[in-house]
């Protein structure tokens, strides 16, 4: 058996590292609902920059160790103890409110103490605090009470009128210069930070006879009992005790036949207190101007001193209206409680012994019950928080400086669909993040080849090993990486799109084809917009189908060798006209559906690689346009989204003989700017139907086409057929190798029929008039 320690031994053991529990005392600042502390030492000759348009209150906070402690003491008591400064003010200590002279116990900055209890998680970053403004209260059935029912609150400008009121504003700037002053003159005092370098909290309303308040005979004075007691009798019954109120919320008001009267600031418990325990007004009616300007600014100067000289120094005058306008401060005629109302002691008041005095403050928590708050600093450590905030931070400013309709919200939440995972989908996905966007779906049924980490910025060369990852599952993986997991809802799918002349071959390939159109079809049933990435015609045909017939924004991107097409379309429009293709010009119709990526053809689409070699089948585009078209195609859809009609804003009209399109003159020149109140644009700018850009004349033009009725791909037809008949239709399309099928349902085949006709006969009587001039030019 080991021998006991020694006590060396026990005294080198290590102990917990505790914080120490004893109140720490700061000078807090009250500025509208704002509390915080400062460390300030003004000097004389130089600029002042202290913020003296706040009250400066001792503030109490006392951090525990542990939550079973703060969990476990008792707030009440705690309260109590916290307030002894206030009671001393207050003169509600016995043998200790004789001290008159200005010191501890007249300064009235402790009838607005604070007090913060609090517990700090430092590991987990979770903070617990609560927050009491301690308040001497009188006993049950002894509460402070208005002197009058119809008089015991008005208005100030209503019972002394604007000009007495501009009169106590001036008085009361008087008085902050006063003290500005005092503080500043290094002569007197140290200099040290004070809450004298605040504007006063309590102040005395002296006015010469019984007047209301005359302009001419107000001055402001400060409170303290050593002030009052030097006032003359007849100042004494006239004396009006002002406070700054730092509530906001209601104002005098009532139906006519009650009377409803505002809230008042919590420091007139503590004020009327004072007066009856300290200044001997107990059971007095008194009158208080709860004092409430619409704003008090700094003052500045590089001599307080001389500046309070000048009387009106740093005053803004402002005029009647504005006056009667913002300022709310408030006249009450209160009846001060007895002292005997305070003592909550069993004995009787007249039976010499300590008064038992209590105090209540302690603030609700933010469900309005009585309890802590909390803040879980945790989440602003993190780096996918860090990153979201610095990711936003672009746009933020855009909306700020530049934008304040942008609706960064609406981007936030948007569900976006990329139907392909190659070049312009990397490019797409990648300008998303950039504009916000948190929820991005990406199909694709390929893999990462080695070719591709070069041109498509979402994938690395690790993901072309063993047979490369699928594009769309690595997609979202490298969206996730790059935002954070938590910032970005991305996710990849693999399927293949069903595509017209591409038969299925086999009954296992039906049945696949049957799954990912019904999972294709959720995905634009549940997306917001979807954009439309692919590679062939073909695999564009379905996803139009699918977005016209559920009513959907779809943004169609497609490449050449040296150019590229930006265009939108997809749901109906109200009132949509049924008509047959028209050349020429849109106007800004409401009512007029913009064509789709097939409504320009009068063929059906079939399969686009029968009958050709791997390099023919491949896309072959020069490297910067897919980022150009992946940019136009984002663009786009925000502007869009920013228009009230969405997807359905008209495109601009376009003037003939304007390659442009869009914004332009009567006369046909192109104008770059947007009018303000044009509604063919969006607060981003225009929003045209098709963006066709080149780089070999570094040119682009912004066409409108209206819907095609006879179109293969978004045709009330084709759309009908799909809507009955569901995947069974598709099956036929798909099977149909020609593309018949979808010209006969889409009455391509009789448009042509007719068109031919029309030719012949056109051909015809061109003939005919060739022979009728043959024959005149032989006679």
């Amino acid at each position: 058996m080991s021998p006991p320690p020694s006590a060396a031994a026990a005294a080198a053991v290590p102990t917990p590292v505790r914080l120490d529990e004893e109140s720490l005392v700061l000078l807090g600042g009250n500025d509208r609902d704002q509390i915080q502390g400062e460390r300030l030492h003004p000097h004389q000759q130089l600029r002042t920059f202290v913020r003296n348009e706040c009250m400066y209150v001792p503030t109490h906070i006392k951090c525990l160790n542990l939550l079973e402690t703060f969990k476990s003491i008792n707030k009440n008591a705690f309260l109590d103890n916290s307030a002894e400064a206030l009671l001393r003010a207050c003169g509600a200590l016995s043998g200790e409110a004789a001290d008159d002279g200005g010191g501890v116990d007249d300064d009235l900055s402790h009838l607005l103490t604070t007090v913060c209890l609090s517990h700090l998680d430092l590991k987990k970053h979770v903070y617990l605090y609560w927050f009491a403004f301690p308040s001497i209260i009188p006993r049950k059935g002894r509460a402070i009470q208005y002197a009058g029912t119809d008089d015991g609150q008005t208005s100030l400008i209503e019972a002394w009128g604007v000009d007495a009121v501009k009169a106590v504003r001036r008085e009361y700037h008087q008085l902050r210069l006063r003290r500005l002053a005092k503080c500043m003159d290094t002569s007197t005092c140290p200099p040290s930070f004070t809450a004298n370098y605040g504007c006063p909290p309590f102040f005395l309303i002296v006015r010469d006879g019984e007047g209301g308040g005359s302009s001419s005979s107000l001055r402001c004075v400060e409170s303290s009992k050593k002030s009052y007691e030097q006032l003359s009798d007849a100042e004494r019954e006239s004396v009006v005790f002002g406070f700054l109120d730092t509530s906001t919320t209601g104002s005098v008001g009532g139906n006519g036949e009650t009377k409803e009267y505002a809230p008042v600031g919590w420091a007139l418990r503590n004020m009327v207190a004072y007066l009856s325990l300290r200044l001997g007004l107990a059971g007095r009616a008194v009158k208080v101007v709860s004092y409430r300007p619409a704003v008090i600014r700094r003052i500045e100067g590089y001599n307080i001193a001389d500046d309070a000289a000048t009387n009106d120094a740093g005053l803004v005058e402002e005029s009647d209206d504005v006056v009667q306008g913002e300022d709310a401060s408030l006249l009450l005629w209160i009846v001060c409680p007895l002292e005997s109302d305070y003592d909550w002691s069993e004995l009787p008041f007249e039976q010499q012994h300590q008064p038992l005095y209590r105090t209540t403050g302690f603030e609700p928590n933010a469900r309005g019950r009585p309890g802590p708050r909390t803040i879980n600093l945790s989440p602003l450590l993190s780096p996918q928080h860090l990153s979201a905030q610095a990711s936003d931070l672009n746009l933020r400013l855009m909306k700020w400086r530049a934008v304040p309709n942008l609706d960064l919200d609406k981007l936030r939440s948007l569900k976006v669909l990329l139907l392909g995972a190659g070049t312009l989908g990397c490019g797409v996905a990648r300008t998303l993040q950039g504009w916000g966007v948190r929820d991005i779906t990406l199909v694709d049924n390929g893999r990462v080849s080695y070719s591709n980490p070069v041109r498509q910025n979402l994938f690395t060369l690790s993901d072309c090993v063993e047979g490369g990852k699928p594009k769309a599952e690595a997609a979202a993986e490298a969206l996730k990486r790059i935002a954070g997991e938590d910032n970005v809802k991305s996710r990849g799918v693999c399927l293949t799109i069903p595509m017209p002349g591409h038969p299925f071959g086999s009954e296992k390939a039906e049945e696949l084809a049957r799954k990912d159109t019904k999972v294709l079809s959720d995905l634009v049933r549940d997306s917001d917009v979807a954009f439309l990435l692919t590679d062939t015609r073909e695999s564009r045909w379905l996803p139009t189908v699918l977005a016209r017939a559920e009513g959907k924004m779809l943004i169609n991107a497609a490449l050449g060798l040296d150019n590229w097409l930006v265009m939108r379309h997809g749901g109906d429009v109200k009132g949509e006209k049924k008509s047959g293709f028209t050349s020429g010009p849109t106007s800004t119709n409401t009512c007029s559906r913009l064509g789709c990526y097939f409504c320009n053809d009068v063929v059906a689409p079939e399969n686009s690689t029968n009958n050709r070699t791997i390099d023919q089948q491949c896309t072959v585009t020069r490297p910067g346009i897919a980022n150009i078209a992946a940019s136009m195609a984002v663009e786009l859809v925000v502007s869009l989204l920013h228009h009230p009609l969405g997807h359905a804003a008209p495109a601009p009209s376009a003037v003939r003989g304007n390659g442009n399109g869009g914004s332009s003159t009567a006369d046909g020149a192109y104008k770059p700017m947007v009018e303000e109140n044009d509604a063919n644009a969006s607060p981003l700018g225009l929003m045209p139907h098709q963006i066709r850009g080149s780089v070999v004349s570094y040119t682009m033009m912004t066409p409108t086409v209206p819907a095609f009725a006879h179109c293969s791909g978004c045709s009330d037809a084709v759309v009908d057929a799909y809507r009955s008949r569901g995947f069974d239709f598709v099956k036929d399309v798909c099977n149909s190798i020609d593309g018949k099928l979808l010209d006969d349902i889409s009455g391509l085949t009789e448009y042509r029929r007719r068109a031919e006709e029309m030719m012949e006969a056109a051909m015809e009587e061109w003939d005919e008039e060739d022979d009728k001039n043959e024959d005149e030019d032989d006679f």
